[in-house]
């Protein structure tokens, strides 16, 4: 099993973005490992529902500035920005796409449980704090 796979598709963009300025150079990408397409793809077959995307959102909060929230979800907002690689979806609203576009992302599995992780930021500094959960952009 490959680590990386190819870059998603945009399948769908606002009409007018909260944040503009995502829209600007080159088209947005958001990259999968093939750990986290089948996940997506297990969890939208199990549930019976093509809508079924993981959704990344980024937040303020812990030491550095920002934090990733990963989350499974079928609902969709105006602002979201809709991606699709091998049958499997991700949505990201326009604020957080600016500070996740480039990113890969991962479904781990370790002792503690499972979870979907975001193993490379293009725009973030460094490796973030110790203990993983916040990182500070690149401005």
């Amino acid at each position: 099993m490959s680590l990386y796979r190819g870059v998603s598709t945009l399948m769908n963009a606002p009409e007018h973005p909260e944040d503009d300025s995502v829209l600007q150079g080159a088209t947005p990408q958001i990259h999968l490992t093939e750990r986290a397409v089948n996940k997506i793809r297990t969890v939208a077959e199990s549930d019976n529902d093509p809508n079924v995307a993981l959704r990344i959102v980024v937040e303020p909060g812990g030491c550095h500035g920002y934090m990733y929230k990963l989350e499974i979800t079928n609902q969709y907002d105006t602002d979201d920005f809709v991606f699709e690689d091998n049958g499997s979806r991700i949505v990201v609203d326009s604020f957080s796409l600016n500070l996740v576009k480039g990113s890969t992302i991962d479904y781990v599995t370790e002792l503690i449980g499972s979870q979907f992780t975001i193993k490379e930021n293009p725009q973030a500094k460094g490796s973030g704090c110790g203990c993983g959960v916040s990182w500070e952009p690149i401005l």
